[in-house]
C-alpha cells in the first residue's frame, strides 16, 4: 500500500499532536504539497527529520497564499502544475485528484490541513467523502478523522477512558443504517446525521485491555479519534458476540 502525504493551506495540526500520529509508524511513500501547504511542509520536515525525510514529489495550485515565495524556488527541481488563481477546482481537490490519479485505489492518502480559516473549505473537504477524491486521513487541529468504508471494521486503539469518538455519516449516506459499535457506553445510530458523539469506551473493555470495534455494515462513515488513538481497519466478517 502507497502512503500519500497531502500537505493544503489552512490551519493544520501543531507538530506536537502531529507527533503522536506520526508515532503509530506511519511514514510516507509520496508528498504532494498544496498552496500554503508548502509551509506545513516546511515546518513539519523540521519537526520529524525522520518521517519526512524527501522533498515533496509534486507541487500543485496557483500559491496565491504561500507565505514565503522563496519556497517555490527551493524547491524548483520539483515536478509542478501552477495554476492561475481563476480555476475551476479548489487547490486541495486538485492534490486530492494528483494522488487518487497517480495511485487509483491502492494507497492510503493522510492530508495535513483545510482544518479552519475559511469555514466553506472545510465544508467542501467533508462533503468530497462523498466523491472519489477524498482522503483516507485528515490530521486537522484537534482530532484526526478516518474514513470508515462499507463493508470494513475499525478496531482502536490506544486510547483512555477520557477519550471520545464521534461518527459522521459520509454526505452522501446522510440517512440509514448506522454502524455497529463494540466496547463503547452507547450503541447510538442516530437516522440521520451523526451516527455517534461524544461516545467512550466501556469500562469493562477498558479493564480487560480489549480494542472496541465500529462496523460499517452499510453505508461509509467518518470516525473522529483523538490525538494518540490509532485505528486499525478490516475488511468485516460475521458480527461478533
Amino acid at each position: 500500500m502507497m502512503n500519500v502525504l497531502i500537505f493544503t493551506g489552512g490551519k493544520s495540526a501543531g507538530t506536537e499532536k502531529a507527533s503522536l500520529f506520526f508515532a503509530c509508524g506511519w511514514k510516507p511513500d509520496y508528498i504532494v504539497c498544496a498552496d500554503s501547504g508548502l509551509d506545513s511542509y516546511e515546518r513539519y520536515r523540521l519537526a520529524f527529520p525522520d518521517v519526512i525525510c524527501r522533498d515533496p514529489d509534486f507541487l500543485v495550485g496557483d500559491f496565491d497564499s504561500i507565505s514565503n515565495e522563496n519556497l517555490l524556488e527551493k524547491y524548483s527541481s520539483c515536478p509542478r502544475k501552477i495554476y492561475s488563481h481563476d480555476k475551476d477546482y479548489t487547490d486541495t481537490q486538485l492534490a486530492l485528484m494528483h494522488a487518487r490519479n497517480e495511485f487509483g485505489e491502492d494507497c492510503s492518502i493522510a492530508m495535513v490541513g483545510g482544518n479552519g480559516g475559511r469555514t466553506d473549505h472545510f465544508v467542501f473537504i467533508f462533503e468530497s467523502y462523498a466523491g472519489p477524491f477524498h482522503p483516507d486521513i485528515w490530521l486537522c487541529e484537534e482530532e484526526v478523522l478516518y474514513f470508515l468504508g462499507e463493508g470494513r471494521t475499525a478496531a482502536l486503539g490506544g486510547l483512555s477512558r477520557e477519550d471520545r469518538i464521534s461518527v459522521a455519516r459520509i454526505p452522501s449516506c446522510f440517512y440509514g443504517q448506522g454502524p455497529v459499535f463494540r466496547g463503547f457506553d452507547w450503541e447510538q445510530s442516530y437516522g440521520e446525521g451523526m451516527a455517534s458523539l461524544s461516545n467512550r469506551i466501556s469500562s469493562s473493555w477498558m479493564e480487560e485491555g480489549k480494542s472496541p470495534e465500529i462496523q460499517a455494515v452499510k453505508g461509509s462513515f467518518i470516525v473522529f479519534v483523538p490525538y494518540g488513538g490509532n485505528i486499525s481497519v478490516k475488511i468485516s466478517s460475521e458480527r461478533k458476540n
